[in-house]
């Protein structure tokens, strides 16, 4: 389902609107939708538990935190509550990790994206 031009334009400058930067810019947005197959969705979500298994052991964190720079060993009361994975999906097939992101601002850009494409799109 791709969108006709008219309606990727305004796509486009609906985002700008809600303040993402210059589309498409700065910011990569595809306008169009992308099934991402169950499988797929299970390995990262597997691979998400794994991390979070690993990542919040203490002994990781220590060494973590060994060489890091003096702010980044300052411990903190609150987890984090969004969380940014960026996956490329390759076509042959599988995900790979790009990043993570533990600031949010991914999650609160797909859900302006998300909420937008619907908009245009029905």
């Amino acid at each position: 389902m791709t969108m006709d031009p008219a309606s990727s334009a305004a796509f486009y400058a609906a985002l700008q609107a809600a303040g993402m930067p210059a589309v498409p810019a700065e910011f990569s947005v595809v306008a169009y939708h992308q099934v991402v197959p169950r499988t797929i969705l299970r390995q990262i979500a597997a691979f998400l538990r794994v991390f979070d298994s690993v990542t919040a052991r203490e002994p990781w964190q220590q060494a973590a935190q060994r060489d890091a720079p003096a702010i980044a060993q300052i411990r903190r009361s609150e987890n984090c509550f969004f969380s940014a994975w960026d996956f490329h999906l390759p076509p042959e097939g599988g995900c790979q990790l790009i990043e993570f992101n533990d600031n949010g601002s991914g999650c609160l850009f797909a859900a302006i994206i998300n909420a937008t494409y619907y908009r245009f799109m029905s």
